[in-house]
């Protein structure tokens, strides 16, 4: 593990691993993760929707800033649910801040396409959010793209700081193409819950 970890770039000596080297893991159920780096990462929706992820450096590990994808009825119920990889990946990141009971979060929502296996398109998020007003906002769009309407998805994800690796807050839009939807956006509290603190 310590060679692939190394020819993937990632440090791999003592108190500054990245988030993948803590983890425990670097391989999901189909082989090895493609850690996210610092900058563009690019990574397809299920059905082909082109979607791009822009990670940047936080306390030596990359962080998600912004995502952005275009999809439709071809990405519907393509993607994934998450793997060990990717919820051991999240609570390192949210670990580093604190919360130990973080759910790996989908960017890309598994049923719009959103692959779980992939550590790019995850993010760590309280599992009250996870599982409660962000999974309605991704049902209401699933909906409008049922409906006969293709979207541009975008997100944003703030920080308190520049060496936290979990965000606080997040920021969701949804533009659609076609259909009869209003455009949408939210902004979402990513607090660390009692429940979820160490």
């Amino acid at each position: 593990m310590l060679l692939s970890l190394a020819a993937s770039g990632f440090s791999t000596s003592g108190s500054n691993k990245t988030a993948s080297e803590r983890s425990g893991s670097n391989a999901t159920a189909g082989g090895r993760a493609d850690y996210p780096t610092d900058g563009t990462n690019s990574l397809a929706a299920g059905g082909g929707g082109p979607c791009s992820y822009y990670y940047t450096d936080h306390d030596g590990s990359p962080v998600l800033t912004s995502a952005t994808c275009t999809i439709s009825s071809a990405d519907l119920d393509t993607g994934s649910g998450t793997s060990s990889t990717t919820q051991h990946y999240a609570r390192a990141l949210g670990g580093h801040d604190g919360c130990d009971n973080d759910d790996a979060g989908h960017v890309l929502a598994h049923q719009l396409g959103g692959c779980g296996s992939c550590p790019t398109n995850i993010v760590p998020q309280s599992p009250h959010l996870n599982r409660g007003v962000w999974e309605q906002f991704e049902a209401a769009i699933r909906d409008c793209i049922d409906a006969g309407a293709g979207a541009t998805l975008s997100w944003t994800f703030q920080y308190d700081s520049s060496s936290d690796e979990r965000p606080s807050t997040m920021s969701y839009a949804a533009k659609y193409i076609g259909g009869s939807c209003d455009d949408a956006s939210q902004d979402f509290d990513n607090a660390c819950t009692d429940a979820d603190a160490r």
